[in-house]
């Protein structure tokens, strides 16, 4: 009879130790942890006196990676006639190829920095052809082309700022000398020394910006000492590019405007119907001129 007892006790135990197991364990297998693996930091931009600024963004093709200072280097030195200048802003871009339908260079930015107390600054570069230019407060701006042949580590360019210049003016109608108001007067620094200006290039980050005001007077003030080519342009009347203003400047610059002409016409496909939702583009002697309303695919009546 104890022997039954004792046999029916150590039955109990056991079911009621594998009870409790399995409610503790409901799968039968120890809990698996997943962790997820920290996201890496995004890039960080740093820049520094006395050298440029650049950020590279990640997964970036080979074509598209900032060189290095292994591969060269463009040496910017920004100067006085007192001496360097510390703390100059200096700006560096590349000049792309030409865009077929335009004739004009794709400008891309190298990128920026600020003159040491040397007033040195440099900037990674591969072989091409470059523009740099330079900044500082009390001056007038500083532009110049460069091109960093191959083989040659380091290109150094040297810039010469001096006491700006200002260039006053006023946009009237070429019959009438009525003011005309609301003009947007572009200057393009001219780097080739020509005595006219067809189509001038540069960055837009590096032209005058000017507008006229109610009276068609318009005022730029640092300007650099030297030649510029004007762009006028208002709705309503014909883009104005005359001969390049040399420095010294005029007392006023006078620009004409005309009223602008119109040019109707209708497109048509290989087939002789009409092409609606093309877009028509003129190439002028002095400007690219475009429209981007689409057309209508019939002929004026």
């Amino acid at each position: 009879m104890r022997t039954r007892l004792l046999l029916l006790a150590v039955m109990l135990v056991a079911v009621a130790a594998t009870l409790l197991w399995r409610r503790s364990n409901p799968g039968g297998h120890p809990e698996a942890r997943v962790v997820t693996p920290p996201s890496p930091a995004p890039p960080v931009a740093v820049a520094e006196r006395g050298s440029a600024s650049r950020s590279v963004a990640p997964n970036a093709s080979a074509e598209l990676t900032p060189p290095s200072f292994d591969e060269g280097r463009i040496e910017v030195k920004v100067k006085s006639t007192r001496g360097p200048i510390a703390g100059a802003q200096v700006f560096a871009y590349l000049r792309g190829p030409r865009d077929p339908n335009t004739s004009l260079s794709d400008w891309r930015s190298v990128g920026s920095g600020l003159t040491d107390r040397d007033g040195v600054t440099r900037f990674p570069t591969r072989p091409g052809r470059y523009l740099v230019s330079a900044r500082a407060s009390g001056f007038g701006s500083a532009r110049r082309e460069v091109t960093r042949p191959e083989g040659e580590q380091t290109t150094v360019v040297e810039l010469g700022l001096q006491k700006g210049a200002n260039l006053s003016g006023r946009t009237v109608t070429r019959r009438g000398q009525e003011a005309v108001p609301l003009v947007e007067v572009v200057l393009t620094f001219d780097v080739t020394g020509k005595t006219w200006c067809r189509r001038p290039e540069a960055p837009a980050e590096e032209r005058e910006y000017a507008t006229s005001d109610a009276t068609g007077r318009f005022r730029f003030e640092g300007l650099a000492a030297v030649s510029y080519c004007v762009q006028a342009r208002v709705a309503g009347f014909a883009r104005w590019m005359p001969l390049s203003v040399a420095f010294p400047f005029p007392h006023e610059l006078v620009l004409e405007l005309v009223p602008a002409g119109v040019i109707e016409g209708f497109v048509v496909a290989a087939d002789g119907k009409a092409a609606a939702g093309a877009t028509v583009g003129g190439l002028a002697p002095t400007a690219l001129l475009t429209d981007p309303r689409p057309c209508s695919g019939s002929p004026s009546s």
